[in-house]
């Protein structure tokens, strides 16, 4: 609804700024100098169809205002539900209450999804281009060849020979500084080139919107985590490792770091859909 508007609003700016033109090509009236009768009636048309166009503009600017601040109280009001639920004596996940209302939310989560994914796909038909589509492809691709070109050129840059045994402290903080850099900055770069040809070409509904710089933010943290386990524990390259534990339990430690993350990421990704489709307190209280 929201994108509608702002659609409108900018086909009428210039229809807007023609009437205006128009209007002050006739200069100003004159009180000493009465108008022709023709005059007169040009003068009229152009100043009703400035009002109107003006009019239009003003109307739909406020409509689109007051629609964000509902916006903002929408989600005010199921964020304080939400809160509310969760300090409310329940049966918790395991009762049935909860998932009663869940299945009967889930038609209206399922048409509200159906819902979002038409108005994207008709968002995309509206705005996609061949240039759009061609930046957002070699985003793509270059985000592609960063991600897998860490995996390759990092062994070979950063070399951390496990039958060194004793490497010595700066040369081990030098090889876990170069294994976080090339683990971590491919990705994150990779995730903020494809956000920027989105963004720039204005491929992304406005419903959606916040949900895809939430994925690319995801994995951008995921491989940073990764990388800083990686750096951190050196697992199978013990001599490399900074912190002293056996090299089971690195392998260990940087598992569940990595699961830990994945979760709490996951959880924003689903938090980020439940904003998108407006999702009622049971789905939200089930899917956290």
């Amino acid at each position: 609804f929201a994108s509608q508007i702002r659609e409108m609003i900018a086909a009428l700016a210039p229809k807007v700024d023609a009437a205006r033109a128009r209007l002050e090509q006739l200069g100003p009236k004159k009180d000493d100098q009465p108008e022709s009768e023709d005059a007169a009636k040009e003068r009229t048309e152009r100043q009703a169809a400035f009002a109107e166009y003006d009019e239009t503009q003003r109307l739909a600017k406020t409509v689109l205002v007051q629609a964000a601040q509902l916006s903002v109280q929408v989600g005010d009001r199921r964020r304080s539900l939400f809160t509310r639920a969760l300090f409310q004596q329940s049966a918790g996940l395991a009762g049935p209450s909860l998932w009663s209302d869940v299945i009967d939310a889930l038609p209206r989560e399922l048409y509200a999804a159906q819902t979002v994914l038409g108005d994207t796909v008709v968002w995309l038909q509206r705005h996609s281009s061949p240039g759009a589509l061609l930046a957002v492809g070699l985003a793509l691709g270059l985000a592609i060849a960063l991600y897998i070109g860490r995996s390759s050129l990092g062994p070979r840059l950063i070399r951390r020979d496990p039958a060194v045994e004793d490497p010595g402290r700066n040369r081990r903080l030098m090889a876990a500084l170069g294994v976080l850099l090339i683990g971590a900055g491919p990705a994150i770069a990779g995730s903020w080139i494809i956000w920027a040809a989105l963004d720039a070409v204005d491929l992304l509904q406005p419903r959606i919107e916040p949900g895809a710089p939430m994925i690319l933010r995801a994995l951008a943290w995921l491989a940073f985590v990764r990388a800083l386990a990686d750096a951190v524990l050196a697992p199978g390259r013990g001599a490399w490792r900074l912190v002293s534990v056996n090299d089971s339990t690195a392998h260990r430690l940087m598992a569940f770091a990595i699961a830990f993350v994945g979760l709490v990421l996951i959880g924003k990704v689903v938090d980020s859909v439940h904003e998108a489709i407006v999702a009622s307190l049971p789905i939200s209280v089930a899917t956290p």
